[in-house]
């Protein structure tokens, strides 16, 4: 073996055993590494180290390789009882390269690299700056901010588009275009390092010019072909001092340290233009280059907050963001909508089970989050789910669909995720909530028209209660109103499509049923469901009179007991009581209790 040869054995260095063998795989050369795996009582010959059936299979397989070819078999060792990976690469003049790696030495130095990785990205992420790759046999510049787990991608494509839009789009402060595309130009040719100073906007598009000093070499990568790679680091153009948080302030949500939901909606608006729909799509789901858009939201964080305080809450908002942030893994990313909602943009779904498996990592991490301390408040994640393109083909459209979705989650009881399907839950329209289960969502009611009703109702008095509630009924899909006053074993007035229901007079002396009320005079709870688990006593009366949804209102005595009661029954579905809905309610049965007092 030439001394070349040796030398770059020995450059791979204590990592990989390496060796050059001949045709009977007796050792020519080996570094330090394959040594210390043949150990000093197999000294000659690899075939020595491998047990029987192993060496049978790497004779055939050596048989059949020609020059430059190459093939990986997984082989056990004899004395060790381990099993290992071989990699045999036919050379010249018949002699053969062979890389020994144990299993478990490759799981070391995966979880090695892994380390190395993560720390290197947060001491990236530490810095402040934007980075940059270009790939000149592709053509692809990237421009991107690391932030611990994530990359918020500023522009990855052509360089050469890159560099026009930037200068059409006035994002260059015109004394410094010639100075940028010199820089351009040094990527172009894989200059070894340079050094720039430009004023720009690029990073953080606003109308305000910031000095940005670019530096960056030109190095091999392991395939050795030509990578460029850099960094954009922001100087303040006033004082010259270097601005190392400011990427951070513009686009990571304070609290959390995930995106903010401007940059995570930009982020999945950016991974669908990147991914026109091709010509001959059709609509099937998960097909190549797909974007899955989840909502997810906190089950109960009101109650953790009341509960426990805000101080608590915010630290469950970052342990919410860190479950998320895992979950999406290297498949996208998780920003803060606002308050206890989240998004996550998640890119290249090969399949609906890659998607639930993902699901479930994020219900698994709410599940064992604080599970004795959050217990007693039904902590969970509700999720909903919409993909493109099969769902929609623009972001809005797509947003609108999972937030749908979402619902239908809150809808069936909280704590699940529904990934949505035009064939079991219907056309979603443009802000329409109306999915196969949450029907009856009210669209019919106008303002000017109940408004008129009530007018009516004032004129005619009691006689026109039963008019106006089944006029009522009819307009906003209500199944039954019933108007109970002192005597709760029949309704005073009622409109009932459903058959007339009693109301249990314990229940409203019961403090858990007046909690339903959280201190006021009306209570709505737009899916039952939502009290399995909180109040079963309440869910099962609930249940036995056939309720998915109710709006009621408690008619009050003098000295503030209840007195009366005003029940709006849905029993087709559950709806989404709208707030401009229960103000609306309110005023009915405020209208109605003057009459009948």
């Amino acid at each position: 073996m030439s001394k070349g040869a040796e030398r770059e054995l020995n450059n791979i260095g204590n990592r990989i055993p390496v060796a050059t063998v001949d045709k009977i795989f007796n050792i020519k050369y080996a570094n330090a590494a394959f040594y210390s795996v043949m150990e000093e009582d197999y000294f000659h010959s690899v075939y020595k180290i491998l047990d029987e059936e192993s060496t049978e299979r790497l004779k055939q397989i050596m048989d059949s390789l020609t020059q430059g070819e190459s093939v990986e078999i997984l082989v056990r060792l004899k004395k060790q009882q381990k099993y290992a990976y071989l990699s045999v690469e036919m050379k010249q003049n018949e002699e053969f390269e062979i890389k020994l790696c144990p299993a478990g030495q490759i799981i070391n130095m995966l979880e090695k690299g892994q380390v190395d990785q993560e720390r290197y990205r947060a001491l990236l992420s530490l810095l402040g700056d934007a980075l940059f790759e270009y790939d000149d046999s592709t053509d692809v510049f990237k421009l991107y901010w690391m932030a611990k787990e994530q990359d918020i991608i500023f522009y990855r494509g052509s360089l050469d588009v890159w560099m026009e839009d930037c200068i059409r789009e006035d994002k260059i402060h015109e004394d410094d275009i010639s100075t940028f595309r010199d820089f351009c130009r040094d990527l172009k040719n894989g200059t070894e390092h340079f050094n720039y100073k430009v004023r720009n906007n690029i990073l953080l598009s606003s109308k305000f010019m910031e000095t940005v000093h670019i530096s960056g070499q030109s190095i091999l990568n392991y395939e050795g072909k030509m990578l460029t790679i850099g960094a954009f680091s922001i100087h303040n153009s006033v004082t010259g001092e270097r601005e190392d948080m400011l990427l951070k302030e513009v686009y990571m949500d304070s609290l959390t340290g995930i995106m903010t939901r401007a940059e995570a909606e930009n982020y999945a608006r950016r991974k669908i233009e990147e991914r026109p729909i091709p010509p001959d799509y059709d609509g099937k789901p998960f097909p190549e280059k797909s974007v899955a858009l989840c909502i997810v939201d906190i089950d109960n964080f009101k109650s953790i907050n009341d509960t426990y305080g805000h101080r608590f809450g915010d630290e469950v908002l970052r342990e919410v963001a860190t479950i998320l942030r895992k979950a999406a893994g290297v498949k996208g990313i998780p920003g803060r909508v606002g308050g206890d909602e989240f998004l996550m943009v998640l890119e290249d779904i090969k399949d609906e089970l890659e998607l639930r498996n993902i699901l479930r990592v994020v219900r698994s991490g709410f599940q064992w989050l604080y599970p004795d301390k959050l217990q007693p408040v039904q902590f969970g994640s509700s999720i909903g789910v919409a993909m493109y393109p099969q769902d929609a083909e623009n972001y809005d459209s797509l947003y609108n669909i999972a937030d749908n979705a979402l619902y239908l989650a809150k809808a069936k009881g909280k704590n699940r995720y529904v990934i949505y399907d035009v064939h079991k839950h219907g056309k979603v329209l443009e802000g329409d909530y109306a999915l196969t289960l949450v029907k009856n969502n009210l669209v019919k009611h106008d303002v000017t028209d109940l408004g008129k009703m009530i007018r009516e109702l004032l004129r005619e008095g009691k006689s026109g209660i039963p008019d106006f509630l089944r006029t009522l009924a009819e307009k906003s899909g209500v199944d039954r109103i019933q108007l109970f006053i002192r005597d709760f074993e029949k309704p005073l007035y009622s409109y009932c499509a459903q058959g007339i229901e009693t109301v249990d007079a314990n229940m409203l002396r019961d403090p858990h049923y007046l909690m339903l009320f959280r201190g006021g005079v009306y209570s709505a709870v737009s899916n039952v469901h939502e009290l399995e688990y909180a109040e079963p006593q309440i869910y099962a009366s609930f249940l036995k009179k056939k309720i998915e949804s109710r709006f009621q209102y408690l008619i009050l005595a003098q000295d503030g007991s209840p007195e009366g009661l005003i029940t709006f029954d849905v029993c087709k579905g559950p709806i989404k009581w709208k707030q401009e809905i229960i103000d609306s309610m309110v005023l009915v049965c405020s209208v109605l209790e003057s009459l009948v007092q």
